[in-house]
């Protein structure tokens, strides 16, 4: 069970399972939300279109989500039936509205609705879904499956250094440009706050760029992202340091690469 230091008691959160592996940079973002709302919750480790996954997604898709509160109203309260649910966004949506003022309450003394990782301020609110809309709509495709997946299956099959940097020429041209785009999307923000929407504190802005960023930094294409976009690159180092990230760590294609001494860009 993954423990970090709990928002309020067990009886208060009940039973917070989450199915994907740490690999998933989704299930990643999940993860180190629950970690950031001090949420404790049982990871089950397990790959996408897996037949538990299977069973519980028609896509087969990480990460899912099951949420089993204590019944405190009494066996019939019907808040207290458990509830699951697949797609980041929809679980990303329900840690706001069910664990928000929980956390709050804890950690700043306040009741707020929704939780430290979403901003009350419309403004920033809506940056914080522009980033989330542009990292699911935009990055991952682009770097995932434009760059590092492409690299980890040509590595799996024997492929040398120069053929990989050949065939991932194009897609890494496309990844530059994109980094450069959030680099201009971002970089007022950067200047002004440590984190990437502007925000005092954590948001899920950050929880959704840092896993594909570290897994990118993870191989040789790494380099790509401070050539382009240095503030970026900056603020990904200061992400690493989070307690919610080093938690999430083990088991990330960066922590596997690092246990197969293969260093990191």
């Amino acid at each position: 069970m993954t423990t970090p230091d709990p928002s309020g008691t067990a009886h208060e959160i009940g039973l917070v399972e989450v199915w994907g592996i740490p690999f998933s940079t989704f299930t990643r973002t999940i993860t180190s939300g629950l970690h950031e709302l001090g949420v404790p919750f049982v990871q089950h480790a397990v790959p996408p279109h897996s037949s538990e996954v299977n069973l519980r997604s028609p896509f087969g898709l990480l990460p899912i989500f099951r949420h089993a509160p204590f019944p405190l109203g009494g066996v019939d309260d019907q808040d207290a039936q458990p509830f699951e649910i697949f797609e980041t966004p929809a679980i990303r949506a329900y840690l706001d509205r069910e664990f928000g003022a929980l956390s709050n309450e804890s950690k700043h003394g306040t009741k707020s609705a929704l939780s430290p990782l979403t901003p009350s301020s419309a403004r920033q609110a809506a940056k914080v879904d522009r980033v989330v809309s542009l990292v699911c709509t935009q990055l991952y495709q682009t770097l995932e499956h434009g760059v590092v997946k492409p690299r980890l299956a040509m590595e799996s099959n024997g492929a040398d250094e120069a053929s990989i940097g050949v065939a991932l020429e194009g897609n890494l041209d496309n990844l530059a440009a994109l980094l450069a785009t959030f680099e201009k999307l971002t970089h007022q923000d950067l200047e002004a706050s440590k984190w990437i929407a502007g925000t005092d504190s954590p948001s899920w802005a950050d929880l959704y760029v840092y896993p594909p960023l570290a897994d990118l930094k993870a191989t040789p294409e790494g380099s790509v992202l401070a050539q382009k976009a240095p503030k970026l690159a900056a603020w990904a180092e200061r992400m690493s340091e989070r307690p919610s990230i080093a938690k999430t760590w083990k088991g990330t294609l960066d922590s596997q690469r690092s246990d197969k001494g293969k260093g990191r860009s």
